[in-house]
């Protein structure tokens, strides 16, 4: 009402004349600090969120998606807050940070050791990111505990076992996680290796009742065939560097999706895809433009490197 009243006294101002305008204009001023202070109150934070998720969120055209659409979009971090958080790739204070925000989940770069424990890492040789040297399935958990991260803000950040990062997290059954099982080349048949890899996924979800909140990807069309057959429950997605071959393999190999660089597939390929039945996550989208450009494409997941900006247009558009 106050708002309307001011309305009708700027009307009254210019139809009056400039005698009439010093009390008018007083009366206006009274009535317009009572309006913006109500508006405030009410409106003022709504209004500025939004627009500051599609002003500066970068959004290119949110009218483009509706909010049903939005919100079947899984949410998930990239190895936690993403490659420019000052947490570590892949730590368990970013990965518990992510989820804290409100994520569906997160995705994980996984690896196996010597001693056949599952832990979260990302590079081949552990000199990228810590103070050793050498491979990961080259040593014992023994070994690589309490080995601290390098070259991220956060340096008491240590490597973690998924068992220990599991065991940490409360009401875990509540989250939605990627394993992107990394096979580094290792001094081992195939066949060996994988049965390896997949025994220690198989008893790591066993122990937290997990499974259909799990989907595994890879580059490796044989692992995931064996994953499969020893944990039908879980999601399996190929990794291709194209849409042409992601689609080929999926077909071929009945898998559920794929996982692709976001850069490297269009709107109307996923739409393919889900035609087909496919399901499909993208990786690669490194600011709030491009979790933008990832909504307006429609996929299933996306893993994203801006977790909170993702987690506030997702749930609160």
């Amino acid at each position: 009402m106050i708002f309307v009243h001011s309305i009708k006294m700027i009307i009254i101002a210019r139809v009056e004349g400039a005698s009439h305008r010093p009390n008018i204009m007083k009366r206006l001023s009274l009535n317009s600090i009572m309006c913006a202070q109500l508006f405030a109150r009410k409106y003022c934070f709504q209004w500025v969120f939004v627009a500051l998720l599609l002003v500066l969120g970068g959004c290119s055209d949110p009218q483009q998606i509706t909010g049903s659409e939005m919100s079947d979009i899984v949410a998930l971090g990239h190895g936690g807050m993403g490659i420019s958080s000052a947490f570590p790739l892949n730590s368990q204070e970013g990965i518990e940070k992510c989820l804290s925000l409100g994520l569906d989940g997160t995705e994980l770069d996984v690896q196996l050791t010597a001693d056949s424990v599952l832990v979260a890492f990302h590079d081949a040789d552990l000199g990228d990111d810590t103070k050793l040297e050498g491979r990961i399935h080259g040593m014992t958990w023994e070994q690589l505990q309490e080995t601290k991260f390098t070259g991220a803000l956060r340096t008491s950040c240590e490597v973690v076992s998924l068992d220990d990062l599991f065991s940490g997290i409360d009401d875990l059954r509540r989250f939605k996680f990627t394993f992107d099982c990394k096979l580094h080349p290792v001094e081992m048949m195939d066949g060996q290796y994988h049965a390896q890899f997949v025994g220690a996924i198989y008893r790591l979800l066993s122990k937290h009742s997990l499974g259909s909140a799990i989907a595994i990807e890879s580059q490796d069309v044989a692992f995931l065939k064996a994953c499969r057959l020893r944990l039908p429950t879980c999601g399996y997605y190929y990794y291709p560097s194209t849409f042409e071959d992601g689609f080929s393999v999926a077909v071929d190999a009945g898998f559920d999706g794929i996982t692709i660089d976001a850069d490297e597939i269009s709107k109307a390929q996923i739409d393919e895809l889900h035609a087909a039945g496919f399901k499909v996550a993208v990786w690669n989208v490194q600011s709030p433009s491009e979790n933008w450009d990832a909504i307006n494409k429609r996929p299933d997941f996306i893993q994203t490197d801006e977790p909170k900006h993702l987690q506030r247009v997702l749930k609160n558009f």
